[in-house]
């Protein structure tokens, strides 16, 4: 997320605080983004974090603070014993207008995803299906070594964007499978979770889009519909998090989305207004 995205955020969201503006003239919500690193103690309590931005108005800062340093996580353990664990977190938040006032609350938060390197050689495009007008959006999961390096790679859902039968859809489906898989098995990630100062091995949610050229070779400029394929389960047991169906994503959600991270909350924070 760039820091002009998230300053004009901040700004958003500090201008509708109480005695910054006059009372709600509309129905409109404001979204937060922000992300940074937090670190649990051996019991699982929160030691310690960190957020993009320590420039937060203290009306969203000090509720933020209080709400995440009362997190409980069952303890990660190594061997049996539990240990110091350290991830990055992604944390959305939103603010909503209530009867002249606003009400904020935390309506995402994601633990342990691993960061793209620069220079991943994108798949190769389907040259029947370009020449098709045809596209699609492959959604992979890919198991990485502690290295971050993709050692498997499994297609969970293809979706295109022309609909077809069965047959044809399938014929489809497996050539743009293919292609990401290609590509996807000469990849590595930056992985930013630790369990007991070592990064492990982990499981991510890639999805990986191939836009249809027009007919004068640019790419689509338009909205894009897409035909949800269907679902085929994951492979690692050790893959708890689940991944979004194609149709239920936030629009312009293309990051990696970690699968398998250690840190887990005791109580679901989600919904809960601060």
């Amino acid at each position: 997320m760039g820091m002009e995205r998230f300053g004009n955020a901040v700004l958003a969201l500090a201008l509708l605080l109480p005695g910054a503006s006059p009372a709600f003239e509309d129905e409109r919500k404001y979204a937060l983004y922000a992300e940074g690193d937090i670190v649990l103690n051996p019991d699982g309590t929160v030691r310690d974090y960190t957020l993009t931005s320590t420039e937060l108005p203290p009306s969203i800062a000090v509720p933020v603070d209080r709400s995440v340093r009362s997190w409980r996580f069952v303890p990660v353990l190594v061997d049996g014993q539990p240990v110091a664990a350290k991830s990055r977190w992604n944390l959305r938040l939103s603010l909503e207008p209530v009867d002249g006032n606003y009400r904020m609350r935390i309506t995402k938060v994601t633990f342990g995803n691993p960061k793209r390197v620069h220079g991943l050689t994108p798949p190769k495009y389907p040259r029947d299906a370009a020449v098709a007008g045809i596209g699609a959006q492959v959604d992979l999961a890919l198991k990485l070594d502690d290295k971050g390096k993709v050692i498997a790679a499994h297609s969970y859902q293809t979706s295109l964007t022309h609909r077809a039968n069965d047959k044809v859809s399938g014929a489809w489906r497996r050539r743009f499978e293919q292609a990401a898989t290609e590509a996807a098995m000469q990849w590595t990630f930056d992985l930013t979770e630790t369990i007991g100062g070592k990064t492990v091995e982990s499981i991510t949610r890639v999805p990986v889009e191939f836009v249809a050229p027009t007919r004068n070779g640019e790419g689509m400029t338009r909205w894009q519909s897409y035909v949800p394929g269907p679902i085929n389960p994951l492979p690692w047991p050790e893959a708890t998090g689940a991944v979004v169906d194609i149709d239920q994503r936030e629009p312009g959600d293309d990051a990696p989305r970690s699968m398998s991270s250690r840190f887990r909350l005791v109580d679901d924070v989600v919904g809960k207004v601060l």
